[in-house]
């Protein structure tokens, strides 16, 4: 379950990255060079405690840009060391951002490809210039697939309290996903739905908020509902972190428990919450009950 968002991973990689530059910094004479390996480091690292906070790419547009344009800087500096970095341009077309972004660093990388022009033969420097592009033509169909997923990313929520709420859109995405991945990995997932007036609905946020693993996700239906994926080791454990949430919501609050053993229809269960009479309802006592 642990790896359900591989954030960790993703963290270790850029610090990594930080320590190369820094240590390549320390094997540049050019002092041009070596601001511009640890201002990339810099970069870097930031990123890195950025996300310790969201899984989410963490700045808007400038933060894009920098490593493009440092990258830019390096080989306009020493073109004959650095030019085995221009396919980290393809790999920048990847990140989340803004379409003007990916032109500003195919921008970039033509400058970059005309350093060239003086070091090698013509055809050489036009083969070069050819697998630049289908590099960058690669991270662009790749950022083509994902800009849905990113696009739903900066569509959520955050509330004052810090929290980020997902849509519904990515919630019927993940029940999907969760479903097979329990079936798969012999885990406990269920869907918790929260309705509450609309003045306690940061306060309910905040409990649910507490109660969420790492790993997990919460999601706002509408101005009083909000929703959880829970995924528990079994059924004892799931119950235990129910009853940690109920202590800490509000009074009037009602929660609808559906376990994720098979295709859930979500819009049904939001209808039947927001006519539900009881406090409480969970799957496992309707079946007990009845």
């Amino acid at each position: 379950m642990q790896n359900v968002y591989k954030a960790e991973l993703y963290r270790f990689s850029l610090i990594a990255s930080t320590s190369l530059c820094v240590m390549l910094s320390t094997l540049t004479d050019a002092p041009p060079a070596k601001a511009a390996l640890l201002l990339g480091a810099l970069w870097l690292f930031l990123t890195a405690c950025l996300l310790k906070s969201t899984p989410r790419w963490p700045l808007p547009i400038p933060w894009h840009c920098i490593p493009s344009l440092l990258l830019a800087i390096l080989i306009s500096i020493d073109p004959g060391r650095y030019a085995i970095w221009s396919w980290c341009w393809a790999l920048l077309l990847i990140l989340p951002q803004p379409r003007w972004t990916g032109i500003f660093h195919l921008g970039l990388a033509l400058f970059g490809w005309w350093q060239f022009r003086d070091m090698v033969d013509t055809p050489s420097w036009f083969f070069y210039g050819l697998l630049l592009a289908l590099l960058m033509l690669t991270g662009q169909s790749r950022a083509i697939q994902l800009r849905s997923l990113w696009e739903n990313a900066t569509q959520c929520d955050q509330l004052a309290t810090g929290q980020r709420l997902w849509s519904p859109d990515s919630l019927a995405d993940d029940i999907a996903r969760e479903h097979a991945r329990s079936d798969r990995e012999g885990t406990h997932a269920e869907l918790l739905l929260l309705r509450t007036a609309r003045r306690q609905q940061n306060q309910a946020a905040a409990a649910l908020w507490h109660c969420l693993a790492a790993f997990e996700q919460g999601y706002k239906i509408d101005q009083q509902t909000l929703a959880a994926l829970l995924i528990s080791r079994d059924l004892s454990h799931a119950r235990q972190r129910r009853e940690a949430l109920l202590t800490a919501l509000p009074d009037t609050a009602r929660i609808r428990v559906i376990y994720l053993s098979q295709a859930l229809p979500l819009e049904a269960e939001i209808q039947a919450l927001e006519t539900q009479q009881a406090p409480q309802y969970c799957t496992e006592e309707a079946t007990r009950h009845g």
